[in-house]
């Protein structure tokens, strides 16, 4: 299995996308995991880490004239969004990479990643759609049927077509609002199926699932692994969760309805593993408190324990 994994973070993100490789680890027999610090610091920390599996990547390694000359005219998000396709393309330039994929740093495996290189099948990308309930459906209309936190790319002609025309489009427009059929990197993903580049769109409910969808399945465990709809939990996407300290976090936004199971087995695995990151950072530099945000105030704690208590009614 030629199993490249990448993903791209700056110090605030970096206690997730280090709870992200270690999961990769964690469940994941060989492959690389490619990081593109986004700064010094995520870099200068990792470097010191000296972690197995761990290639590490600067800005200046993919920056050129085009990406340097767009890079003013957009946020850290956006910009981030920009340098999605180059990072992948980068890495299938390397000798014998047959596949890449890209995920968000706040994705986390709770499974081999060997589940999605089968549901790639024979195909040369692969696409997790978003699935929304009925009562978020209008949101797809917005940000688009497909969640740009996780892409795989074969290294075939069909697969570097797909990658090459994406790419081109987030160079040319890649920002945080909605203009017509484009929506950061997102929206374009919706165009990919119709070009003959052989797109697969997952069918397994347990590859990057997320708070936006995980409401419409039942949540399980059983012999020592987490299902979806009776299907292995294989990727998460913790989406919009916050971190206020080793021990106080915010799961998700108000928008998502999380139910007991999703807590008890999916959201409380990450938080031990999001503290079991800080403490080995903090084990080599006690200052690093990036991507620390405070707590919501009381009476909004309380609100949202409410409206949590009536959604499970």
């Amino acid at each position: 299995m030629n199993n490249h994994i990448c993903t791209l973070f700056d110090k605030n993100f970096l206690f997730k996308g280090l709870t992200l490789y270690r999961s990769f680890i964690e469940h994941s027999e060989e492959g690389v995991f490619w990081v593109l610090c986004m700064d010094e610091e995520s870099h200068s920390l990792l470097s010191a880490m000296n972690l197995e599996r761990l290639k590490l990547l600067k800005l200046e390694d993919l920056e050129n004239a085009e990406l340097c000359a767009v890079k003013p005219d957009r946020n850290a998000g956006e910009y981030s969004w920009t340098l999605k396709p180059y990072l992948i393309r980068h890495i299938l330039d390397q000798p014998q990479v047959s596949t890449a994929t890209y995920l968000d740093a706040d994705t986390f495996f709770f499974g081999d990643p060997k589940t999605i290189y089968k549901e790639l099948g024979e195909n040369s990308v692969l696409l997790t759609p978003h699935n929304f309930p009925g009562r978020l459906e209008h949101i797809a209309h917005k940000v688009g049927n497909f969640n740009a936190g996780f892409l795989l790319f074969r290294n075939d002609e069909k697969g570097r077509a797909c990658l090459e025309d994406w790419r081109k489009k987030c160079l040319e427009w890649c920002f945080h609002r909605t203009e017509g059929a484009k929506y950061g990197d997102q929206y374009y993903l919706n165009e990919m199926a119709g070009h003959g580049w052989n797109v697969k769109h997952a069918e397994h409910k347990g590859i990057n699932a997320g708070p936006w969808n995980i409401e419409k399945y039942a949540v399980a465990f059983h012999d020592r692994q987490i299902f979806v709809n009776d299907e292995p939990l294989v990727l998460y996407h913790f989406h919009k969760f916050s971190i206020h300290s080793k021990t106080s976090f915010t799961n998700t936004i108000p928008t998502y309805h999380l139910q007991k199971n999703t807590l008890k087995y999916i959201y409380k695995t990450y938080k031990k593993a999001i503290a079991d990151t800080m403490a080995a950072v903090w084990s080599l530099d006690t200052t690093f408190k990036y991507g620390l945000v405070p707590a919501p105030r009381l009476r909004t704690r309380v609100k949202r324990f409410i409206q949590t208590i009536l959604k499970r009614k």
